[in-house]
């Protein structure tokens, strides 16, 4: 979804660094040190079919940094067919913002404020007030665009607007922007990351096996050649390195992500776990370096990463994934329709990065926002309507607002039941309850064969398909969820049914 905005502003993901996936794969790479991994170890893999390449394309895992920097060359590209366009375009940074409120001739006014450092390295904040005809937030899971709204900020703007009879209005107050949150069973679980140094390969049979290989010059040659010590990485793969420890606490998995190459700035490895788990009560580097060579000792933790790296592991917060939310109203505009603020990304729907549509949804919302405006121009260019003319920025944002409101409740339903066990918790009640959602996604798959696709896949397969839209997912999804529902409970009434006949003649 997100390759609708890279394709428009003809961004080479695979240029930038990105990584084209044609398959699900992934190598478990075993705890025990003493269990050989090389070239011999089959990954869990599965090729996409002609059907899913046509309806998906090519997947791009891309780290986010390159994927910014790809936005940043392109804005101050002065080669480029749209470079009076990018001359309008002004970065401000070290700007912080502190809210929104209304003018009082219809605008929008940016309340923020520039910090800079004098000779005497002191900071000096000074207030900067920016005006818009337009405010688009895209500030994030805390967005203070969004939080403005929600404090009755503009509120003004919707009471007259309570009189409004636009088809494409809808009543709101500042409670709409309250927003709605649902706990999914991956919320709460903390992620940080670890950084290695650069060619970052796996030891055959751990770190104490290579320096015996290393130091055993008795070994004859042919033992050697066909022992090697160390495997590449195919950077098409994900890999899960599994630790040796097991107990709720000190359990823990290693995910290195696909990535193009690991040679210049390094690889990351993403640390995702319970928040009561031991990584987040170490809070010096020698400490967390001992539990990582306890953990993990199939590898020689001192050439892997870098001194300096432990201590800032232990002293890094990470973060926490968020509740399934989203505000329920997306926008607000003045009476006069010539001004107006607007939701997208994190600041309208957050959620768990379970099935991967973060940055996909952001770009699919400015996307949609982009062809609302589209729309609306040329329905005002050819019409004679003095009000079309006039209230461009109300009418795109209730067309923005008709028709991206919907998707985004489809989306945070999605995230809701998507994937959200793929973090192995370690509870007795979230296992029981992963079980439970293995059998779900089992049966609706056999559904799906059996009916030669009549039935639709999983909702968390059916999301790939780039062609559908969120709402049409989960359309295919609940109406199944129906229909097995209504199945299950006619078989109990029947059941039921039949006990009490039995019964009957004994009372």
């Amino acid at each position: 979804r997100g390759q609708m905005f890279t394709d428009k502003f003809n961004i080479n993901l695979s240029v930038i660094g990105g990584v084209g996936i044609t398959k699900f794969a992934r190598f478990n790479v075993p705890a025990d040190p003493e269990i050989v991994f090389d070239d011999t170890a089959v990954p869990f893999s599965r090729d996409l079919s002609k059907e899913e390449q046509d309806q998906m394309g090519t997947l791009y895992w891309i780290p986010r940094h390159d994927f910014v920097r790809s936005f940043m060359d392109l804005i101050n590209d002065d080669d480029d067919n749209d470079k009076d366009c990018n001359r309008k375009i002004r970065i401000r940074f070290g700007v912080h913002c502190e809210h929104i409120e209304p003018t009082t001739d219809g605008k929008v006014c940016v309340v923020s404020s520039i910090t800079t450092t004098n000779e005497k390295r002191e900071e000096i904040i000074t207030p900067k007030n920016i005006i818009a005809d337009l405010c688009v937030g895209a500030d994030g899971l805390n967005s203070k665009v969004r939080q403005s709204l929600e404090n009755g900020r503009f509120d003004d703007w919707m009471v007259k607007n309570k009189r409004n009879q636009d088809k494409f209005f809808e009543r709101c107050s500042s409670k709409d922007f309250r927003l709605k949150q649902y706990k999914s069973p991956s919320t709460g679980l903390r992620i940080k990351g670890l950084q290695l140094l650069p060619n970052f390969k796996i030891p055959v049979t751990g770190a104490a096996k290579v320096r015996e290989t290393e130091i055993d010059t008795t070994r004859t040659a042919t033992t050697n050649a066909s022992t090697p010590k160390y495997i590449d990485l195919d950077n098409n793969y994900t890999y899960s390195i599994l630790s040796t420890t097991t107990g709720p606490q000190d359990s823990l998995v290693l995910s290195l992500m696909p990535q193009k190459g690991d040679e210049e700035e390094g690889r990351p490895i993403n640390l995702c776990t319970m928040p009561d788990h031991i990584l987040w009560k170490i809070k010096d580097g020698p400490s967390m370096k001992a539990y990582f060579q306890k953990a993990f000792p199939r590898f020689d933790w001192d050439t892997i990463v870098d001194p300096n790296e432990w201590d800032k592991l232990a002293k890094a917060e990470g973060s926490v994934f968020p509740f399934c939310q989203y505000s329920p109203r997306l926008h607000v505009s003045s009476s006069t329709g010539d001004g107006g603020v607007v939701l997208v990304g994190d600041a309208l729907h957050a959620f768990p990065p379970d099935i991967g549509q973060g940055v996909n949804a952001a770009l699919s919302d400015v996307m949609t926002l982009d062809k609302c405006f589209s729309d609306t121009m040329a329905t005002a260019a050819g019409s004679d309507n003095s009000s079309n003319k006039n209230n461009i920025i109300r009418n795109a944002l209730s067309m923005y607002e008709c028709e991206n409101g919907p998707e985004t409740r489809a989306l945070i339903a999605l995230a809701r039941c998507g994937a959200p066990f793929q973090y192995n918790q370690p509870s007795k009640y979230m296992k029981f309850r992963k079980l439970l959602w293995t059998f779900n996604v089992a049966t609706r798959l056999l559904l799906n064969k059996l009916t030669l696709g009549v039935s639709p896949k999983p909702a968390i397969i059916t999301q790939l398909n780039s062609s559908l839209s969120f709402r049409d997912v989960m359309r295919g999804a609940n109406t199944l969820t129906v229909v097995l529902s209504m199945g299950l409970g006619l078989i109990l009434s029947k059941i039921f049914h039949n006990s009490k006949l039995l019964y009957l003649p004994l009372l």
